[in-house]
Formats: structure tokens, sequence, C-alpha cells
């Protein structure tokens, strides 16, 4: 028999791992096997908070540069400046008004 946490369904349908009969906190990972997730939630258990943001922080910031070229990508012809306002209004759903007043791309 294979030991470790045990695995809960959620009302929802979704896995969580069952550690010392407690809930971790959040679903499995679709992509990571049980021994790997049950070792990140170790680790990040053992991190101080301080650690914990600036991982979160990093990983934003990777978003964030991987949505920037999708865009380059999509748009080749555009500015970086416009670029930055595409992103704005793709992500928080703002139309940017240019100093023409005139509204930025579709």
């Amino acid at each position: 028999m294979e030991s470790g946490p045990a695995v809960s369904r959620s009302k929802d349908g979704k896995d969580f791992w069952n550690l010392d009969n407690r809930q971790c906190g959040g679903a499995m990972n679709a992509d990571t096997t049980r021994d790997a997730d049950v070792r990140q939630h170790e680790i990040f258990k053992r991190m101080q908070g301080e650690e914990k943001v600036r991982i979160a922080m990093d990983l934003s910031d990777i978003v964030r540069d991987l949505a920037l070229e999708g865009l380059k990508s999509r748009y080749p012809s555009a500015s970086e400046a416009e670029r930055r306002i595409l992103f704005i209004k793709e992500v928080h759903g703002v139309e940017i008004v240019d100093f023409s007043g005139e509204g930025s791309h579709e």
C-alpha cells in the first residue's frame, strides 16, 4: 500500500490532498504527480510569507511579459506604447484614450 496523503473529493468534484486529516487548501494540479504536489506543498509550508509574495510577484511579471509578447506577435507593427495600451484594454477592459482624444486600437 502506498503511503502518503489521501485524496479527498470536494463537493464540486475537485481533488484535494488530505495531509494528516487536514485539507491542504488547494486542488491538486492536473499536470503534477501526487508525490510532486505533496512535495511542493511541503516546501511552500516552510516558506516565509515574504518568500511566497516574491514568488507570486515573479510569476505575475512572467505572465505579463508573455502577454505582451503575444500582443507583439498579433500586432507586429504596433509600438511598445500601443501594445501596452492593448494590454491594459485586454486585461482590465479599460479603453485608453490617446492624447489626440481618439480611442485606442480595436
